[in-house]
Formats: structure tokens, sequence, C-alpha cells
């Protein structure tokens, strides 16, 4: 475990079940680096850290992840079409979020945002499912 500063960012540098992590911790304050290094740990070790190529997934547009995704499903199967239809109002709804930045409250929203226009539950649950 170690904290060491890069052009006045704390970062952080540790490793958990043999896999190491290093990460910026976004802040200037050394109080606030380690507190936020603990979470980070705990995280880890309870396997909720998304680390490698997850976390650069994790960090692209709804729209550029909606864009990589039906890439690659046309691929896998014949007419990936509906899947891009599906992918229209969650694309509008969330715009250019990164997809880490896109809590259960945000999905929540989104579902009763839905419902009041009209939608029915089975649409919005598969518009929910092509984003997760």
């Amino acid at each position: 475990m170690a904290l060491y500063k890069r052009r006045g960012i704390w970062h952080t540098d540790f490793t958990v079940n043999g896999q190491r992590v290093r990460q910026t911790l976004e802040t200037r304050d050394w109080r606030q680096a380690k507190q936020k290094e603990k979470d980070l740990i705990a995280r880890a070790k309870e396997g909720k850290l998304a680390t490698g190529r997850m976390a650069s997934l994790a960090r692209l547009s709804v729209d550029d992840a909606f864009t990589r995704y039906l890439e690659q499903r046309k691929i896998e199967i014949l007419n990936a079409c509906h899947e891009g239809d599906i992918s229209k109002p969650v694309r509008a709804f969330f715009q250019n979020r990164r997809l880490n930045h896109i809590s259960s409250e945000d999905i929540k929203a989104y579902q009763s945002h839905r419902v009041t226009q009209r939608r029915m539950p089975k649409t919005v649950n598969l518009e929910v499912g092509v984003l997760l």
C-alpha cells in the first residue's frame, strides 16, 4: 500500500489477492486520500473494484458503449437491428454520461420516466437489459 503524488494529485498503488491496483484518488488533500485508499482497498477485498479491461470499458460514454456493443452483436447474430432500436431511448436519456457514473438510482429514474411515457414494463425491461 502506497500513496504518492503525481502533479499534485494523490494516487494509490496496492495489491489485493495477487492483483495489483494503481489508481488516482482524485484529491489534493492527504487526509481525503488516506480515506479513499481505505475505501478502495475494502472494495477490492470484496471483489467490487473493476480493474484492467473492465475499468477501461466503464469509462466509455453510453453512446460509445452502445456503438461497440452493437458492432459486436452484428457479428454474433444475424439481425441486430432490434437491439439498435431498443437502445435509442436509453441513449437519449443518458446522453453522454459515462457507464461508471450510472447508478442504480439512475436506472430506476429511467424506468419510471419510460413508464410515465406509457411504455409497457416488458419494453422498459428490454431497454434496461440492453444497458446492462
